[in-house]
C-alpha cells in the first residue's frame, strides 16, 4: 500500500474526527499506521465497544479482518487492524477523487453539448 502525501493527510483528518486519533508531528505511511495502531490497541484495552463500532462505520470488512487476524500471527492485533483501516480509508479517498473527476468530465460533456 503506497498512498500519496496528499492521500495520507485526507486519511488523518478523518481518522481524527471519526475515531479521535491525535495528531502526529509528521505525517508518513508508517507514522500514521504506528499512531492509529497504539489508538487501537488502547481502545481494545479499555473499550472494545468503541473499536467494533469504529470499525462498522468506517465499512471495514469484517470477513477480511478475521482472515487477516489469522493470517498475520508475527504482527500485533492492533497493527493489523490499523492496516485495514487504513487501506479501507485510502480505497474511499481514491473513489471519490475518481467520481468527482468522472462527474468533472461528465459536466464538460454536457457543456459542450449545450453549445
Amino acid at each position: 500500500m503506497d498512498a500519496s502525501q496528499h492521500d495520507l493527510e485526507d486519511a488523518l483528518h478523518f481518522l481524527q474526527r471519526e475515531a479521535d486519533l491525535p495528531a502526529p508531528g509528521a505525517v508518513t505511511q508508517e507514522s500514521l499506521l504506528q499512531l492509529l495502531s497504539e489508538h487501537i490497541e488502547e481502545m481494545i484495552n479499555k473499550d472494545f465497544e468503541k473499536l467494533v463500532r469504529l470499525l462498522y462505520r468506517l465499512d471495514v470488512n469484517e470477513q477480511v479482518l478475521k482472515s487477516e487476524l489469522k493470517k498475520n500471527i508475527s504482527s500485533t492485533s492492533s497493527m493489523t487492524i490499523a492496516r485495514l483501516i487504513l487501506e479501507r480509508q485510502l480505497q474511499k479517498i481514491k473513489s471519490r477523487r475518481s467520481f468527482r473527476n468522472d462527474r468533472k468530465d461528465e459536466m464538460n460533456d454536457d457543456d459542450a453539448e449545450r453549445w
